[in-house]
């Protein structure tokens, strides 16, 4: 996931879609990944993809979040 953060950052939201989708094939539940690939979606244009992955970010962040705080 680094590589992929540093490759925004270095504007190649390309490179960067490559490293986020291989860390979500080794870690499918690494849903913070998902909010970072929306990024890069959205800065090659594919809004529809950014905003996919936008919600399941926010329903697994959701899930998360009920986890940790359940009794």
């Amino acid at each position: 996931m680094k590589r992929g953060e540093i490759r925004l950052m270095q504007k190649d939201p390309a490179g960067a879609l490559t490293d986020f989708n291989l860390t979500l094939e080794v870690k499918s539940d690494y849903f913070v990944v998902l909010r970072r690939r929306a990024e890069a979606y959205r800065a090659l244009g594919q809004s529809s993809l950014a905003e996919a992955d936008e919600k399941k970010y926010a329903a697994e962040a959701k899930k998360f979040m009920e986890r940790l705080l359940k009794p």
